[in-house]
C-alpha cells in the first residue's frame, strides 16, 4: 500500500503523467489549499507550476454541479471515507468516479465506478487516469451508470431507519404517551 496521502497520490500520479505526455488535462483540486500540511501545500505548488494541477478553493453547492460537469472524471482515492458521500455526489451529476475499494465505498458505488488495485495503487490510478481521458464511451457509461445508482440514495431514505427506531423506542419508553414536553433518550 502506498504511504501518499490520497491527495498526494493524486497529484503525483498527475504531474508524472503530464511529464510523460500521456495527460494534457489538469487535477483540479477543490478547498482550501490553507488547511493542507506543507507536503501537500508543496505538491500543490509545483503540480501548478507544471500546469498538471488546477486549485479553484472553495466550492459552493451552487456551483459544484457545473464543476462535476465539466470533469472527465472525480479522483477519490481515499483508504479513509466513512462512507462514501464525496463519490455518490460526483455521481449523482453524471461524474465518473475513480475511487478505492475500502470502507463503504464499494456498497456506494457498486458498478458505477473504477476502482483501484491496492498492490498497484499509483499504476491502477495512472491507468483509470489516462483510461477516462480517453475514452468517451467509457465516461459515458460510467456517468450513466453513476447517475443510476446515486438516484437509489437519498437524505430521506437514509433517515428513515434512524427515525422508525426512534419512534420505536419512544413508545417502548413512554408506552406511546405523545406530548408532555421535550424527553431524554
Amino acid at each position: 500500500m502506498n504511504s501518499l496521502s490520497s491527495i498526494e497520490l493524486a497529484i503525483t500520479v498527475f504531474c508524472d503523467l503530464w511529464r510523460a505526455g500521456k495527460l494534457d488535462v489538469p487535477l483540479v483540486v477543490a478547498g482550501d489549499v490553507i488547511l493542507y500540511n506543507d507536503e501537500i501545500r508543496r505538491a500543490v505548488q509545483l503540480g501548478g507550476e507544471l500546469g498538471a494541477v488546477k486549485t479553484v478553493g472553495f466550492v459552493a453547492d451552487d456551483a459544484l454541479g457545473a464543476l462535476y460537469g465539466r470533469a472527465l472524471g472525480m479522483v477519490y482515492p481515499s483508504r479513509f471515507e466513512g462512507f462514501g458521500l464525496p463519490p455518490l455526489e460526483a455521481m449523482s451529476h453524471g461524474c465518473p468516479v475513480v475511487t478505492c475499494r475500502d470502507t463503504a465505498i464499494p456498497e456506494v458505488c457498486g458498478d458505477a465506478a473504477i476502482y483501484l488495485d491496492p498492490a498497484r495503487e499509483p499504476e491502477s490510478l495512472a491507468e483509470a487516469v489516462v483510461l477516462l481521458a480517453s475514452s468517451d464511451e467509457r465516461r459515458r457509461d460510467l456517468g450513466a451508470r453513476g447517475r443510476a445508482r446515486a438516484a437509489g440514495f437519498s437524505w430521506r431514505r437514509a433517515a428513515e431507519p434512524y427515525l422508525a427506531a426512534l419512534a420505536d423506542l419512544r413508545h417502548r419508553r413512554w408506552g406511546g404517551v405523545a406530548g408532555g414536553g421535550p424527553h431524554r433518550i
